[in-house]
């Protein structure tokens, strides 16, 4: 009879100022039996899981809220992460769908009813199923977006503009 066993372990600290708001943790987690994405279909179109004998993540997670100045914020988002499964199928290899880094930023200003922003997002690539060969991966992105609003008593009007350079 297989059952699950586990151990997850994370740190984090908070700091808070006028101007800062930042949190960071890091954590591991280990998996024993762990029934995961193995990136197959079934015929009913639904994901196939494949139990692994052995699975592990871990890494570091970071978020940072700035006020720069007069209504100006810079906010930041990122995390490194390594996975690690032992699959009786395909041996050692990544998880399915879990980029190795994703970082996102944005800065902006808001005054009054405006809200007008710019935000940068990257993520590594992903792997699909778990041969985790590039030609069958969600290759890596970067993206460039654009974003404005106005906030009118019960009504908000807004445009976004995502990935305005065109690029992948």
């Amino acid at each position: 009879d297989k059952h699950v066993e586990n151990f997850k372990v994370a740190v984090g600290i908070d700091i808070r100022s006028e101007k800062v708001k930042a949190n960071f943790n890091i954590y591991y987690m280990w998996f024993v039996n762990e029934l995961i994405l193995n990136g197959e279909y079934g015929v009913n179109g639904l994901p196939c899981h494949e139990n692994a004998s052995k699975s592990m993540r871990s890494g570091v997670e970071t978020t940072i809220n700035w006020n720069i100045c007069n209504g100006i914020y810079f906010d930041f988002n990122g995390s490194c992460c390594y996975s690690q499964v032992d699959s009786e199928t395909f041996g050692k290899v990544k998880h399915v769908l879990t980029p190795r880094y994703t970082v996102d930023c944005d800065l902006y200003w808001k005054h009054g009813i405006w809200y007008i922003g710019a935000n940068i997002n990257k993520r590594s690539v992903m792997y699909v199923d778990m041969t985790n060969k590039r030609d069958r991966a969600v290759p890596e992105a970067l993206t460039f977006n654009i974003y404005g609003s106005a906030k009118l008593k019960n009504a908000e009007i807004g445009v976004k503009c995502n990935n305005i350079t065109n690029r992948v």
